[in-house]
């Protein structure tokens, strides 16, 4: 979890747990949303749409 934290905001994980957990979330949207733009970037490339 604190991994995704670093890696996505580029900050170090937050230690009030409720802060953390907002870290946590907004990381894990990061990540979803750059999923979706290669899965789309990849279905494009290969004449998907």
């Amino acid at each position: 979890m604190a991994v995704l934290v670093r890696h996505y905001l580029r900050v170090e994980p937050d230690q009030d747990i409720e802060r953390f957990f907002e870290q946590y979330v907004e990381a894990l949207w990061i990540e979803e949303r750059q999923m979706t733009a290669m899965s789309n970037a990849v279905a494009k490339a290969f004449g998907g749409k």
